[in-house]
């Protein structure tokens, strides 16, 4: 499996990974559990001295009156990702619109994992041991034994929602943050400054995304996910540090790799980047033919915008330009 779906769902991973953990504290607390189900490991604080900013990738697109700002974000990161490039928050700051691929600052605790168990948990009588084989069932239940989680903590829910449980504890475990990512920055700037956020999608739509793939997605998700567990950090900081450094064509090569792509993944990947892409231009597109002298900054993950299904490629095909800011 490419590595690409960390990059581009580490978001809803985080989101729905912290609902779980709080609906089973008791649980864990009455299994005698009183160590914390993650160790992160430590992050050295950055040293406090003056710093052009991390690079990123920033394009823009202008129709009539109305600018479009793009930026491609990554939605963990580490205090020495700040301060961001001076160009990313100037345009932000010109923006009167923020958009993003989902609010998390408006998110419900209770209404999302009335949701999460909707979607993501069995409730006709089965259990997870009866939709894997059994050979995968022992294996997951031998890996969460080394983060404190015991099975039937995750016993009531589908594969995809283990595979991302699986991703999120090894993303807090390598010391990354969510409430450091580059879409958080830009939402609480939004609150702060009065700027109407919007949503391209929604918890929602992706929940039902990942719950509509077939059982032989959803078992490939846990079996590579369980596979590349001993490189995973090294990617992921790989990944990372591309996006720092705004190395674009090494990082879009690193992301969007398609060899030996099995039929499992291919689903996977077009339903989650080149569907996804052409519902997010939509909404772009939109903004691009409304009323008044308006200017919009939009944050999605960026191995969005990348490729010949990316959403700069399906702009240009709609007949729009691209300019590359950063």
């Amino acid at each position: 499996m490419q590595m690409l779906r960390k990059w581009i769902y580490i978001l809803l991973i985080l989101i729905m990974f912290s609902a779980l953990v709080a609906c089973n504290k008791e649980e864990v607390k009455d299994n005698e559990q009183e160590e914390d189900i993650v160790e992160v490991e430590p992050q050295p604080e950055p040293e406090q001295e003056e710093q052009e900013g991390s690079g990123g990738f920033l394009w823009k697109t202008t129709h009539n009156d109305i600018t479009v700002y793009m930026l491609g974000s990554v939605h963990v990161a580490t205090r020495d990702f700040y301060p961001l490039h001076a160009d990313i928050e100037e345009a932000f700051e010109q923006s009167d619109y923020v958009a993003v691929e989902a609010d998390i600052l408006a998110i419900d605790p209770l209404e999302s994992q009335a949701l999460m168990d909707e979607m993501a948990m069995y409730t006709d009588g089965t259990t997870l041991a009866d939709h894997i084989p059994a050979e995968l069932y022992a294996e997951l239940q031998t890996y969460l034994e080394q983060y404190g989680i015991p099975m039937e903590t995750v016993d009531s829910y589908e594969p995809w929602f283990v595979y991302m449980l699986l991703d999120s504890l090894r993303i807090l475990k390598f010391g990354y943050n969510a409430e450091l990512g580059i879409d958080q920055h830009f939402l609480e700037a939004a609150v702060e400054t009065e700027k109407e956020i919007i949503e391209l999608e929604s918890v929602e739509f992706q929940m039902s995304m990942f719950d509509s793939f077939p059982i032989e997605v959803q078992q490939y998700l846990v079996e590579s996910s369980l596979d590349e567990a001993s490189n995973a950090k090294d990617e992921m900081d790989k990944m990372l540090t591309l996006w720092k450094n705004g190395e674009e064509e090494a990082l879009e090569e690193m992301i969007l790799a398609t060899d030996n792509q099995t039929e499992e993944e291919k689903i996977f990947t077009t339903a989650l980047l080149d569907d996804r892409n052409v519902g997010m231009t939509d909404k772009i597109e939109g903004f691009l033919n409304g009323e008044g002298n308006e200017q919009y900054f939009v944050i999605v993950g960026a191995a969005h915008y990348f490729g010949e299904k990316g959403i700069l490629q399906l702009l240009e095909d709609r007949g729009y330009t691209v300019e590359k800011e950063l």
